[in-house]
């Protein structure tokens, strides 16, 4: 059975961290570490480790957070097999396994300065290609480079739960744009599309997407995606000045409440215009005329239609003289 036996902190004064743990709780100094990306205290109750850790670089403690970060900062668990703990996730792509309620998810997060993912998942969930993309129920980024190149693909299979709501779901995928990304701009795509970060988020129904950090519209950094025109991931920071601009496949992905007002005010209009065409031409009794194409003409002077063929030119006659009448 899996156990939590490993839990980071990250802190400022490690000597006055481990201190606390050491004399309130009775824990064990059982190792130091100082390293070029974090230095600090090792310690135990004998059975959970504690990690009292004051990294160095932004990049080791993770872009979304960096160096400064106080408070807890990642959680170790012990298995006994990594394959048994994956084996309801890796591969599977039926996403009828998300409407259980008790429901095991993959979680993927990579920290990196730059990430470079190379190939697609594949269909058959074969785990033994080099080249496989990047796979996973939820899937977290955080980064200044992102690049999959035209043909590879970074795929989130969690689907979107539209009764929930954006407020309280978990996002199938999420960017954390570095420092750089922000402010140059670039590191998520660029204008080719040859160049924009592939992606496939969610199910039918389309995914959840979100970018970080939140309040960061305005500057020059922006996400760049293109995917499965039909499979348009949800951004919840879609149409808000104040939120990192992102763009799928040349466009704005919608949020979901505006797909489902899109798709009620389609119907809407649609209706009204196929009323307003039955109404328009109830009166002259020509419905099936025009249904069959046929141009129907309204006002004096003789029709340029004739019968039910195509656009033909009126009959000729003598012109009289001074006037633009036949003789």
């Amino acid at each position: 059975m899996p156990k939590i036996k490993h839990i980071a902190i990250s802190t400022q004064d490690v000597d006055k961290t481990a201190k606390f743990y050491i004399d309130v709780f009775g824990m064990k100094e059982i190792a130091k570490v100082d390293s070029p990306g974090a230095s600090g205290y090792y310690l135990s109750d004998g059975d959970l480790n504690l990690a009292i850790l004051n990294f160095k670089q932004d990049a080791v403690a993770g872009v979304e957070r960096g160096k400064n970060w106080n408070g807890i900062h990642h959680i170790g668990f012990e298995v006994d097999s990594l394959e048994e703990i994956t084996e309801n996730t890796v591969g599977d792509t039926n996403t009828a396994r998300f409407n259980t309620v008790n429901l095991p998810l993959g979680f993927i997060r990579i920290a990196s300065s730059e990430i470079h993912s190379a190939g697609a998942p594949p269909a058959d969930g074969n785990q033994a290609l080099a080249a496989a993309g990047i796979e996973g129920d939820v899937i977290k980024l955080s980064t200044d480079v992102l690049t999959t190149g035209a043909a590879g693909q970074i795929r989130a299979r969690l689907p979107f739960n539209n009764t929930q709501g954006t407020q309280t779901s978990i996002p199938g995928m999420t960017f954390v744009m570095g420092t750089h990304a922000l402010t140059v701009g670039g590191g998520f795509g660029l204008a080719a599309p040859d160049q924009w970060v592939q992606v496939l988020v969610g199910g039918d129904a389309g995914g959840y997407l979100t970018v970080r950090p939140k309040g960061a519209g305005g500057q020059a950094g922006s996400v760049l995606l293109g995917g499965p025109t039909a499979l348009g991931p949800f951004y919840d920071g879609a149409g808000k000045l104040t939120e990192v601009r992102v763009f799928y496949n040349g466009t704005g992905p919608r949020t979901p409440q505006e797909a489902g007002a899109l798709t009620a005010v389609t119907a809407v209009v649609e209706n009204a215009r196929h009323e307003r065409f039955e109404e328009a031409v109830r009166t002259e009794n020509v419905t099936s005329r025009l249904r069959r194409g046929v141009i129907a003409e309204v006002g004096s002077g003789r029709p340029a239609t004739v019968g039910e063929g195509t656009v033909q030119l009126p009959m000729t006659c003598d012109v009289k003289p001074a006037t633009l009448r036949c003789e």
